[in-house]
């Protein structure tokens, strides 16, 4: 409806002032048109009068004939001023009044003169206005003596006014209530297109790109409708390319293993990725990362990076899954906008580190006991020992003992180096688990019987051909088996058992070395594979344990693609449980 109005309001506002400017500028037009008619006439009757008066007849009879010809009273006065003729045939319009003595008075004088008009011969024509019921136009001419009067009423005139300002009111209306009827009809034509623009524009504001106009008009509502589809199909365009932009930003994103988390002004989060969801394990949008991270370090970075510095900083927290070390690097948005944080978990390059400076201790530990002990008793020999045959022997014994502990330890870290090294790629091939079992305990039986410790087979027959690398597998089960023996007591029992499986569809075997040692507490399970990891060191030691073996074994399996487990409890043995694929899995997978 505002259109409506205002095209209303228009037409009014424009007719209302036509009008009015018609009604202003028509009465003094048709006044004066009336005038100059009415001088015309009254010029034209004098000058008749006084031809005919030249010619000679009665007074009278021509103010009568001329008088009712021209339309108008004609009255002859003498010099002295005294009426000699008169024509009364104006004398329906005024009365039968004579002459008003303030006529004959002031004419004369020239008061209330119009105009002058020079008449036909030269004689000059006075022109009055006279006001009165109702007002008259006189003429007066000056001819032999003679004073000629001419006058008619205006009220002709005034009704020509009047009919005028009536007509003029009457027009204005009808232009008015026509002018309305065609700004409703137009109204009506243009509302509806721009009522479409309208709705069009609304759903393109509200995130419906796929509304269009589709409008077919030739005139300047149809271009505007164009152009907004034009905009539209641009927009829609854009949006998609910022839809993919954001989409391919939101891939790598949630493809780094760094956390990423970028805040706005006020420090809250509006962006993060799939690794801080899995890093804080619960939503942070529109949370401050101090709510979200809780660490001091972190936020104070933060801080620094809204004030236009960059930091990197070292801090450890609390996260979903515990303790966690992190290395962030925080950097401010463009304009203050907010900064941006990429947190970089750096637990396992800890635990690394610690791992590796853990294993130099106990390597050179390890080490130092032999060595040490064949020099103590290489420079006892040395001293005079050796003149003592029984001594000597003893600590012969004794270097020998310690260098085939060297040995030993030499030969398991060349062989976990080995384990260790990218290089080192197995060739995985189908091996038969029994008889490479039968061998493993064959080799160890010897030192079985030394602690009355019993080996057991069960189960190895039901197994197919493994896929795995036979000196690898060989080399797995004989550290476990040994260990089985090394820590169960006298009169115990290392069992070696095998079964199939299958998990998610695939068969797997599980083989089992179960003993009947002090157990493992659920603190160490974790640990147990580390290289030089001893539960109890001094036990370990004096079994004759160099602490690699189950590092070894880790890290065969992971070469062979095989898992490997522990199942403990104190006092009630250990069970380590190797998962190894079958090759026929993976013939069937191949072909």
């Amino acid at each position: 409806m505002g259109l409506r109005l205002n095209l209303v309001g228009t037409v009014v506002a424009a007719t209302a002032a036509l009008v009015l400017t018609l009604a202003l500028i028509e009465d003094p037009i048709a006044q004066h048109r009336a005038g100059v008619e009415l001088r015309a006439n009254l010029s034209t009757a004098l000058e008749r009068l006084e031809a005919e008066l030249r010619r000679g007849g009665d007074l009278d009879a021509l103010a009568d004939r001329v008088g009712a010809e021209e339309g108008c009273r004609l009255r002859i006065l003498d010099a002295s001023g005294r009426v000699i003729a008169d024509a009364a045939y104006d004398r329906g319009s005024i009365g039968n009044d004579p002459p008003s003595a303030a006529l004959l008075e002031r004419a004369p004088r020239g008061e209330g003169r119009v105009a002058d008009v020079p008449g036909e011969h030269g004689a000059e024509i006075v022109f009055f206005r006279l006001q009165g019921e109702p007002s008259r136009m006189v003429g007066m001419m000056r001819s032999g003596g003679r004073l000629l009067i001419a006058d008619r009423s205006m009220a002709s005139v005034q009704a020509t006014r009047e009919s005028m300002r009536q007509l003029v009111l009457v027009g204005g209306f009808v232009a008015l209530l026509s002018g309305l009827i065609l700004v409703l009809a137009l109204g009506r034509t243009i509302a509806a297109p721009i009522r479409e623009l309208e709705q069009t524009a609304d759903a393109l504001a509200s995130g419906d790109l796929g509304a269009r106009t589709r409008s077919q008009r030739s005139d300047e509502l149809g271009t505007v409708g164009r152009s907004l589809d034009r905009m539209a199909e641009q927009l829609s365009a854009r949006m998609e390319d910022l839809r993919a932009e954001e989409a391919r930003l939101r891939a790598v994103l949630d493809g780094m293993v760094e956390a990423v988390l970028v805040t706005d002004a006020s420090a809250r989060i509006v962006v993060g990725n799939a690794a801080l969801d899995r890093l804080v394990g619960h939503d942070f949008m529109g949370r401050s990362t101090m709510e979200v991270i809780r660490s001091p370090e972190l936020h104070e970075a933060v801080r620094a990076a809204r004030r236009g510095r960059s930091a990197e900083v070292f801090f450890e927290a609390i996260v979903a899954d515990g303790a966690r070390s992190f290395v962030a690097q925080v950097a401010a948005l463009p304009e203050r906008g907010g900064v941006v944080a990429v947190l970089h978990d750096v637990t396992s390059l800890q635990r690394a580190a610690q791992i590796r400076r853990d294993f130099v201790a106990n390597a050179s530990h390890e080490l130092r006991t032999p060595l040490t002990a064949i020099r103590g008793f290489s420079e006892t020999l040395r001293d005079g020992a050796l003149g003592d045959p029984p001594t000597a022997a003893r600590f012969i014994e004794t270097i020998l003992k310690h260098t085939l502990r060297l040995e030993r330890i030499v030969e398991d870290l060349l062989t976990l180096s080995k384990a260790e090294s990218p290089e080192g790629v197995l060739e995985l091939e189908g091996v038969e688990l029994e008889p490479l079992v039968e061998e493993v305990v064959m080799g160890l039986e010897p030192q079985a019987k030394e602690k009355q410790i019993r080996l057991e087979v069960r189960g190895l027959d039901a197994i197919p051909p493994l896929l795995a690398s036979e000196p690898a597998l060989e080399e797995v089960l004989r550290n476990l088996v040994d260990n089985g023996i090394k820590y169960s007591p006298a009169g115990g029992v290392v069992r070696v058992e095998a079964a199939l499986e299958e998990r998610s569809g695939v068969r797997r075997a599980r083989i089992s070395v179960r003993d009947e040692g002090p157990g493992i507490a659920a603190a160490h399970q974790e640990r147990i594979f580390e290289r030089f990891y001893r539960i109890d060191a001094s036990r370990s030691r004096a079994l004759g344990g160099t602490g690699l073996g189950l590092a070894i074994v880790r890290h065969l399996c992971a070469q062979m693609g095989a898992q490997v487990e522990v199942e403990s409890q104190v006092h009630r043995g250990t069970i380590f449980h190797l998962r190894v694929g079958l090759a026929e899995e993976a013939e069937a997978e191949r072909s």
